[in-house]
């Protein structure tokens, strides 16, 4: 029988939207892209981070202890956690999870950017090397050089946001289902 999981389909949708909402925002804003060119940036990063994401999962999935295993397909499916007197050691594997995701994600999206660039790159025409041209082009690649700190941070403080944003959606989500022990 195939399980489709549509309420994981449409959550992770919901999630995407808004982190690309609040990163396209951010580099359009730091970095002084045009509105289209931020959220064509953040698009494809945070696609291609949650379909790295996905992969990660469906790797690893199979080689965590039963007990994690049903906690994750039990949330992701049912948006249910099974309590089992080990809630402790379940938020702070979670919490742990979480910050090992944003890490990742923000390296792996730096590196999607580097090859975005250079995709992207129009190749530079061949110019005499004494014109103001190739002084002014040769500035731009040492400004270049020096922009690859500042996207980095970018996208430190992109994903901080969404990754908060997620975190509140995640947490009211919780609390709506009644998971996290709040009564209502």
């Amino acid at each position: 029988m195939l399980i489709l999981p549509l309420r994981a389909f449409i959550f992770q949708t919901l999630l995407l939207l808004t982190s690309i909402a609040i990163e396209a925002t951010i580099i359009h804003r730091q970095l002084n892209l045009s509105r289209l060119n931020s959220i064509q940036y953040a698009t494809t990063l945070n696609l291609f981070s949650t379909v790295l994401g996905w992969l990660v999962f469906f790797i690893t999935q199979s080689m965590i202890s039963e007990a994690w295993r049903t906690q994750l397909i039990s949330y992701i499916l049912f948006t249910h956690l099974i309590w089992s007197g080990n809630e402790h050691s379940i938020l702070i594997g979670l919490g742990t999870l979480g910050v090992i995701a944003f890490i990742l994600s923000v390296l792996f999206e730096m590196q999607v950017l580097n090859v975005l660039k250079l995709l992207l790159a129009i190749q530079p025409e061949p110019i005499n090397r004494h014109s103001k041209m190739y002084r002014y082009r040769r500035s731009m690649l040492r400004r270049e050089q020096r922009d690859d700190n500042q996207e980095l941070k970018v996208l430190l403080i992109a994903n901080a946001y969404s990754y908060s944003a997620v975190l509140v959606l995640l947490t009211l989500i919780l609390k709506e289902n009644n998971i996290l022990g709040y009564s209502q």
